[in-house]
């Protein structure tokens, strides 16, 4: 999973981000599983998924609070 850091942030600089990855069966969510929070510098995560095809979807974090998650990827296949 790749992002880049949020346009704003509210006035307190980015803290922290977390990644969530949604599995897809038949357009469906089946499951989600959340990352541990990865600190402000962080663009990029590898997960380590079951098989399966997944969206992922960024949030930051910092002072004021977190944000709403980014949009969701284009559905990807786990290797």
């Amino acid at each position: 999973v790749r992002w880049r850091p949020p346009l704003s942030t509210g006035g307190s600089p980015v803290a922290a981000y977390l990644v969530t990855a949604y599995r897809i069966k038949k357009g469906q969510v089946v499951a989600t599983m959340i990352s541990a929070e990865l600190g402000a510098g962080a663009r990029t995560l590898r997960m380590r998924l079951p098989r399966g095809r997944y969206q992922f979807a960024v949030q930051a974090r910092n002072g004021v609070g977190s944000s709403a998650f980014s949009a969701r990827s284009a559905t990807v296949k786990a290797r």
